[in-house]
This record gives structure tokens, C-alpha cells and sequence, in this order.
């Protein structure tokens, strides 16, 4: 048999709901649930008065009151609004997954931001031995130290000035350079075919594609060459004659308009 209070405030509650025809749906179009502090205090009334009554609280009671209250239909929001928290593991989760993805993003940036420190070379596709080493990271690199070094072996080398240093450098460089890139012809390799017999190194680079970065790295060293050697010798003669011409000869070899031109038939084929 049930408590008397317990089945009066059911009985109550029960007549109070069926008062219309139908449950008014809430803004969600969901049916409107039971008051979650209504239960709660019906609850504690129960317990309250059936103890008052007779001393204790029968097994059958407890179980239909916690049935009662647990099996109500009461919304996340009324819960809420009672001082409860009715999904901890939920929020726990979300937590857990906003934070796996906050940390898998920052992964993938940094991932980002290092691979932007390689210097990846991409090779033509027709590869040419006697050009491709100018490709590998690192060749800038060691043909700027070469010239450094080879500016301290003159100047330990001899009793010269810093200036008529450089100037050596420049122009030992306008020498060897000059020969092997734009006066010398074809490969030192057979399984060209002779293909490039008719072609300088200059020429054969990137496969003859004209401003790339390693044909205006060629055309800047010669142009800082000059310029440091005439600073350092304070523009005086006749070490800015030298200077001046050889990097007129470099800069102009260098040309896209020269590729394959042969001023009055200069080192043409024959």
C-alpha cells in the first residue's frame, strides 16, 4: 500500500497535468516535463510525514519515491535551473575532444613551419650532369665562403691592402669564371650524346630557362664583387678601370638577350 501523502500529490499532480485536452509543447516542440523541484519537495514531504507517522520509512515507500523522482521527465534546463548538473561525463567529453583537437592543430603548424626550413630542389626533366650539382642546397653557400677564403689567403698570403685584396679576388674570379661558364663548350660526359657540344655551361643551366634563382645569384656575386673592391681601394685607379670591366664583361654575358649569341662570331661553331 502507498504512503497517503505520496498518492495524494501524485493524484494532485496527475489532475493538475490532464486539466487540457493535450501537454502545450515548450519552444523546443518537445511536451513540457514535470517541475523538478515540485518532485523534490513532494519527495522530501513524504518522507517527512510518513516518518512523523510512524516512526520509520517502509522499503516499498522509498523505492516508489525514488522511482518517481528519477523516472520524471524533467529537462537538462530545469535541472539546471534547480542548482544540478545533469551531464558532468558529457562536458568531460567535449572537453577532452576540443582540447585533442586544439593540440592536433598546433602539431600540424609546427609541422607546417618546419618544413619550410628544407630547401627542396626540384630537377628538370631532362637532368644534365655537367649543371645539376648547382642545384644541391648549400652550393650558394659555399661559393660565397670560397671567395671569403680566398680573400684571407691573399691577404695572408702577401703584404697587399684589404682593398687591392679584394681586387685580386674580383678579378681572379672574372677569369675563372668567364672560361668555365660562358667561353668553354659542351660536357665533360658521353651519355649526353654530344647534345650540348654547341652550348656553354651558362647555357646549359636550368635547362636554358633564363632568370631563375640560381642564374640571378650568378649575376648578383660579380656585381657585390665590384662594389666592395672599389670601396675598399677608395675608387682609384687603375683598380676601378679593372674592376669596372670585368664585371661589365660577367654581367653582360649573363643576359637573357645573350643566350646563344655570339658577338662577331666569337667562339662560334665552326
Amino acid at each position: 500500500m502507498l504512503p497517503s501523502p505520496i498518492w495524494a500529490m501524485a493524484h494532485n499532480h496527475g489532475a493538475h497535468r490532464n486539466t487540457g485536452s493535450q501537454r502545450r509543447p515548450n519552444r523546443s516542440g518537445e511536451p513540457e516535463a514535470s517541475s523538478f523541484s515540485s518532485v523534490v519537495a513532494g519527495l522530501s514531504l513524504s518522507l517527512s510525514e510518513s516518518t512523523c507517522e510512524g516512526g520509520s520509512t517502509s522499503k516499498s515507500s522509498l523505492e516508489f519515491t525514488s522511482s518517481s523522482v528519477f523516472s520524471s521527465q524533467v529537462s537538462p534546463r530545469e535541472a539546471v535551473a534547480a542548482g544540478g548538473n545533469p551531464e558532468p561525463k558529457n562536458r568531460a567529453r567535449s572537453f577532452f575532444l576540443f582540447a585533442s583537437a586544439f593540440f592536433y592543430a598546433v602539431e600540424l603548424l609546427r609541422e607546417a613551419a618546419m618544413a619550410n626550413l628544407y630547401v627542396t630542389a626540384v630537377p628538370p626533366a631532362d637532368l644534365n650532369r655537367n649543371t645539376e650539382w648547382f642545384m644541391y642546397p648549400g652550393v650558394w653557400t659555399t661559393y660565397i665562403l670560397i671567395l671569403f677564403f680566398c680573400w684571407l689567403l691573399v691577404l695572408s698570403l702577401t703584404s697587399c691592402s684589404p682593398g687591392m685584396a679584394w681586387t685580386v679576388v674580383n678579378l681572379s674570379h672574372f677569369l675563372v669564371t668567364y672560361h668555365f661558364f660562358h667561353w668553354k663548350k659542351g660536357t665533360p660526359f658521353s651519355e649526353d650524346q654530344g647534345i650540348y657540344n654547341g652550348l656553354t655551361w651558362w647555357e646549359q643551366m636550368d635547362n636554358g630557362k633564363q632568370l631563375t634563382r640560381n642564374r640571378k645569384f650568378l649575376t648578383v656575386v660579380p656585381v657585390v664583387l665590384y662594389l666592395i673592391a672599389s670601396h675598399t681601394t677608395d675608387y682609384q685607379n687603375p683598380m676601378l678601370f679593372l674592376n669596372t670591366l670585368a664585371v661589365m664583361v660577367l654581367v653582360v654575358a649573363k643576359f637573357p638577350n645573350m643566350h646563344k649569341v655570339r658577338i662577331f662570331g666569337i667562339n662560334a661553331d665552326k
